[in-house]
C-alpha cells in the first residue's frame, strides 16, 4: 500500500536512515523559506512541524545543546515565531549550565523532554500540534500576553471511540497540572 501521509513518510525515514542521514533532511526543510509560497499558511505549518520534530528527536537522542542552539537560531532569524521562544524558555528551564573553564556543560535538570507524555506511544504529530497550540501558550502564558497572541480557549478532538481521545485529553491534564474530571 502506498501511503501519501508525509508523517508516515517520516516514520520510515526514521526507521531506516541513521541520525545524520534524519537531521539533514529535517535541516533542510526547516531551511527552505518555500521561495515564492513562504506566507502560505501550509508551507509556515510543515516547517514549524519539522522544526519541532528536529528538537524531539535531539532531545531524544540526549543532543540538549543541539536542541537549544537550533531554538536560539530560529529565535534570532524568525524573531515573531513566539512558539519557538516559548520552545526555548521552557527547555532553558530544564537546563543546567555547568561552566567548566573555558567551555560550558549543560546537562539536564530532569530526564526525559520538555513535556513528558509518558505512555503515549507514537502519534508524534499530534503531541507537536498540542505541545505548540496548548502547552506551550499556557506554560508560557507571560510571553504570549506580551506579544498579543491569544491563548487558545479550547480544544474540540474527535475521532471513533476508543482512538484515544480521552487518554491524550489526560495526559495533557497531568502535564498542565490540572485535575481530570
Amino acid at each position: 500500500m502506498n501511503n501519501k501521509n508525509p508523517f508516515h513518510a517520516w516514520q520510515n525515514l526514521v526507521i531506516r536512515n541513521s541520525k545524520s542521514v534524519i537531521l539533514d533532511k529535517l535541516e533542510n526543510l526547516i531551511q527552505d523559506d518555500g521561495g515564492i509560497f513562504k506566507n502560505d499558511p501550509a508551507i509556515m505549518e510543515f516547517r514549524s512541524l519539522a522544526l519541532q520534530f528536529r528538537l524531539s528527536l535531539l532531545l531524544d537522542w540526549g543532543r540538549n545543546a543541539e536542541a537549544l542552539a537550533w531554538l536560539c537560531l530560529e529565535t534570532e532569524l524568525n524573531p515573531t515565531n513566539i512558539e519557538a521562544r516559548a520552545m526555548k524558555e521552557q527547555l532553558k528551564k530544564q537546563l543546567r549550565f555547568i561552566p567548566d573553564g573555558n567551555t560550558m556543560t549543560i546537562t539536564k535538570t530532569t530526564e526525559g523532554p520538555v513535556f513528558n507524555w509518558g505512555p503515549v506511544a507514537g502519534m508524534r504529530r499530534l503531541k507537536a500540534i498540542v505541545e505548540r497550540n496548548i502547552l506551550l501558550p499556557l506554560k508560557e502564558h507571560e510571553m504570549y500576553e506580551k506579544n498579543n497572541v491569544s491563548i487558545p480557549k479550547g480544544l474540540l478532538l474527535y475521532g471513533p471511540p476508543g482512538c484515544g481521545k480521552t487518554f491524550i485529553v489526560k495526559r495533557i491534564a497531568a502535564l498542565l497540572r490540572f485535575h481530570f474530571i
